[in-house]
């Protein structure tokens, strides 16, 4: 039985990550949905494509023919329904061509397929009363976070600054959202067991860093001891006897001086004993080590005129992001929404810091969006 064909050229050039998705519908990942296309009359023959590549397709003579989809899709030949078990990559556009008493009848649908949010985790960063809130959820999971807590608080963003009172127990909560779903955590002030870094050292990690007891007299034994554990011990009559660090520690048994190639884990309390001369001294500093910041990525995600940017470093490194932009705006937290002006070509800036450094990325609305060729 003879066919129509047709071909349909599509060409995209999409610029870094915006994507348009006006009009269409938001389905979950990993749900059923069925493009129902209410076609009137026994069909003699049809197709269904996605994005422009050939689905299935069948005449009244004849079965099905699947090109894709066949794994986890139904159709139904009597009315053309397609019913789809949804992955993220069939975000797109749905488009159906029917046959009826050789009356071509199109059907078409866009959906974009999105990932539910999973429960928001909270984590605390503690410094004295300075405390830091961060809310994420599982990736590759996108959301927009906000927060309420105490006295009509309310902030936008992964992560919120507070400065904590004398025995605050308040609660503060995170909402996750996006077009699919919302889900919501709470936390408790006083679960922050951070003890903080009060009169503390900051250092980079992968620098030398020598603890310097400057101890009077002729050291007869000593040992030292990070956040409790045995590093090295030592007397006069012998060598020093290492618990760890020996591979990136150097000791002398002179002074006591113990110079350290910093790693992450060597933040917290290096506390030393020192006999000289039959009486004890004692020798005690707190450093925390930080990786610096990387040059931040900003990415963002469009719709229509909406547009989030996101800031990011390069993991593990933590950092606290802030905004500028134009007419004075100013925002913290990891991710911003505004809305794009016809022609607008403002520059929106972030800047990501720590206590050991600060970076910034310049991010221009004018390179956004979709470009048909």
């Amino acid at each position: 039985m003879a066919r129509k064909d047709y071909i349909q050229g599509i060409l995209l050039s999409f610029i870094l990550f915006c994507v348009r998705c006006v009009d269409c519908e938001n389905v979950a990942t990993g749900t059923n949905y069925t493009l129902k296309s209410a076609i009137t009359g026994p069909i003699e023959l049809g197709d269904w494509k996605h994005n422009g590549n050939l689905v299935v397709e069948w005449d009244v003579k004849s079965a099905p023919v699947w090109y894709r989809l066949k794994d986890r899709a139904q159709l139904n030949t009597d009315n053309g329904d397609l019913t789809v078990w949804l992955n993220k990559e069939d975000s797109g556009i749905f488009m159906a061509e029917f046959q009826v008493q050789g009356v071509l009848q199109n059907f078409e649908r866009t959906i974009k397929v999105i990932d539910p949010v999973t429960k928001p985790k909270v984590t605390c960063e503690q410094n004295d009363l300075d405390i830091t809130l961060k809310c994420s959820v599982d990736d590759p999971v996108q959301a927009l976070f906000t927060w309420s807590g105490p006295d009509g608080f309310s902030h936008v963003g992964d992560s919120v600054q507070i400065t904590r009172k004398q025995n605050d127990d308040s609660i503060y909560y995170c909402s996750a959202k996006n077009e699919e779903s919302v889900m919501s955590a709470e936390f408790k002030l006083k679960d922050c067991i951070s003890e903080g870094c009060v009169d503390c050292e900051n250092f980079k990690t992968g620098t030398n860093y020598t603890f310097k007891p400057a101890i009077p007299g002729a050291i007869e034994l000593g040992y030292w001891r990070l956040n409790g554990n045995l590093v090295v011990e030592w007397d006069v009559k012998s060598a020093p006897v290492w618990y760890r660090l020996k591979d990136r520690a150097q000791l002398n048994t002179d002074n006591g001086d113990l110079t350290v190639w910093l790693n992450k884990e060597d933040s917290g309390i290096f506390m030393a004993q020192f006999q000289v001369q039959g009486v004890l001294q004692y020798f005690e500093r707190t450093i925390k080590v930080i990786d610096q910041v990387t040059k931040p990525k900003v990415t963002c995600e469009q719709n229509d005129l909406d547009i989030t940017l996101k800031c990011s470093v390069d993991d593990p490194v933590q950092a606290l992001f802030t905004w500028s932009g134009p007419d004075g705006f100013s925002h913290v937290g990891d991710s911003v929404q505004i809305t794009r002006k016809q022609n607008d070509d403002s520059i929106y800036y972030c800047s990501a810091k720590n206590e050991e450094s600060v970076m910034s990325a310049e991010f221009k609305l004018k390179d956004q969006g979709i470009r048909s060729l």
